[in-house]
C-alpha cells in the first residue's frame, strides 16, 4: 500500500533585527544572547544576516509578530479573525511576549466587542468566537476586556456553560487556558439564577390574609395573575432553578418591561377583606434584576 502523503508547508523567511526580537521577547533574548547555539552562531557569523530555523509556528501569525516587533504597522491587521488571534496568542505565549503586544491585543478586543455589542442574534459560531476572545483576553491579561467578553457570553449563552449542552466548545480544551473558565462562569450564572428565583417566589411568601379568609379570593386571583404573567412572558415557572433553556439577555429584557400591579388593582366582591400588602408583585423581581 502506498503511504499516506503528508502535505508540507513552504518555509517562510523573515529578515528581522535580533535587537528588536530581544526587546519584545525574553525567550529570543536568551536564545540570541544567552550562550545558546543560536547566539554562538550569530556571534561567529561574518555576514550581515544569519539564518535561524524556527519550527511549529504559524507563518501568518509569526509575520504579524515580527511586524509588530519592528513597528511595521502595515503588517498588523486591524480586526483579524478569532482563529488568527488564537494563533497569535500561541506565539506570544510561547515567546513570553504578551506584555509587549498588549496594546495590539487590546485594540483587537475592542473592535470585536464593539461589533458584538451591535448584534441581536448570537449563533453557536458567535459564542465560540466569544470563547476564543475570552481566552485571548485571559492570555494577554486584559482585565477590562475579559470582563466585557465574559458579560456578553453570560447574556447570550443558553443555559449553563458546562456540560454536554455547552455552546462554547472551544474553551474546555483550549491549550492556553489552564483555568476552568466555564466553571467560574457557571458559578456566577448560578448566583444570578438564585437572585431571580428569589425574586420570582417572593410574592408567594407574603402574608396574604385573604388567602385564609373564607369567601374572598382576591389574594388567590393576584397570585394566579402573577404566575400566569411569569409563565406567559418568561416561559418559566419558579421551579426552573437553572433556567436551562433561557438566555439571560432575553429574560432581563422581558422582566424590565413587565407590567407591575398590586392586589388592590383586583376587585373584591365580598367587601370584607383584611388589609393586604401594598407592594406591587413584580417589585422584588425587578429589584433582583437591577442587582445583576
Amino acid at each position: 500500500e502506498e503511504a499516506e502523503s503528508i502535505p508540507t508547508l513552504e518555509p517562510q523567511q523573515y529578515l528581522v533585527s535580533s535587537k528588536a526580537l530581544c526587546l519584545v521577547s525574553p525567550v529570543f533574548r536568551a536564545m540570541l544572547k544567552g550562550g545558546f547555539r543560536e547566539s554562538l552562531r550569530l556571534e561567529n557569523h561574518t555576514h550581515a544576516s544569519h539564518f535561524i530555523p524556527i519550527y511549529d509556528d504559524d507563518t501568518q501569525a509569526m509575520a504579524t509578530f515580527c511586524g509588530a516587533a519592528h513597528f511595521q504597522t502595515h503588517l498588523i491587521p486591524s480586526q483579524p479573525s478569532t482563529e488568527f488571534m488564537d494563533k497569535f496568542a500561541t506565539i506570544c505565549d510561547k515567546y513570553n511576549s504578551t506584555g509587549a503586544f498588549r496594546y495590539h491585543a487590546t485594540a483587537w478586543l475592542h473592535n470585536w466587542i464593539r461589533l458584538f455589542g451591535t448584534m441581536d442574534n448570537f449563533t453557536d459560531s458567535s459564542l465560540n468566537d466569544l470563547g476564543r476572545l475570552l481566552a485571548f483576553a485571559y492570555v494577554f491579561n486584559c482585565e477590562g476586556e475579559f470582563a466585557q467578553v465574559a458579560w456578553l457570553l453570560f447574556l447570550h449563552h443558553e443555559g449553563p456553560f458546562s456540560g454536554k449542552n455547552s455552546q462554547v466548545a472551544v474553551l474546555p480544551s483550549h491549550p492556553l487556558v489552564n483555568h476552568d473558565l466555564l466553571a467560574e462562569l457557571d458559578i456566577k450564572r448560578q448566583e444570578c439564577c438564585e437572585l431571580i428565583h428569589q425574586g420570582l417566589i417572593s410574592p408567594l411568601s407574603w402574608k396574604w390574609r385573604t388567602l385564609q379568609h373564607q369567601g374572598c379570593w382576591r389574594a388567590a386571583k393576584a397570585i394566579g395573575q402573577y404566575l400566569a404573567q411569569v409563565q406567559d412572558i418568561l416561559g418559566v415557572l419558579p421551579y426552573d432553578l437553572q433556567f436551562s433553556g433561557h438566555k439571560f439577555d432575553d429574560m432581563l429584557k422581558k422582566i424590565r418591561t413587565m407590567a407591575n400591579f398590586s392586589i388592590y388593582s383586583i376587585s373584591c366582591t365580598c367587601r370584607c377583606c383584611y388589609p393586604e400588602p401594598t407592594q406591587e408583585l413584580f417589585d422584588d423581581l425587578k429589584t433582583a434584576v437591577a442587582k445583576i
